[in-house]
């Protein structure tokens, strides 16, 4: 097992985490990296809905999710009030470069 180094997001600026994680291959982290930026992205009441958006990796906050919007404000055609990208990156994890990220 190899200790790697992860930073996701949603494409938008202040929803991203980073972290570290054991794994035993490069495709077994970026796997995994991918499942953290789903789980940030669905943190922050984002999610997945491939009829909308036609990929799984982008994301939206739907409109009525929010107790604060009014109904005459929702738009059956363009539910989301914002929308993202899933972004994941995952490196091996070096001391000396990634522990100020932490």
């Amino acid at each position: 097992m190899k200790k790697y180094f992860f930073n996701v997001g949603i494409g938008l600026q202040g929803y991203d985490a980073t972290g570290t994680f054991d794994a035993s291959n490069s495709t077994q982290a970026e796997e995994f990296a991918r499942e953290k930026s789903i789980e940030n992205a669905e943190m922050y009441g984002f999610e997945q809905d491939e009829e909308a958006f036609s990929t799984l990796d982008e994301v939206g906050r739907n409109r009525m999710d929010d107790d604060d919007d009014d109904d005459e404000d929702y738009d059956e055609d363009n539910p989301y009030e914002e929308v993202g990208e899933l972004t994941y990156e995952v490196e091996l994890y070096v001391p000396e470069l990634h522990d100020d990220l932490l």
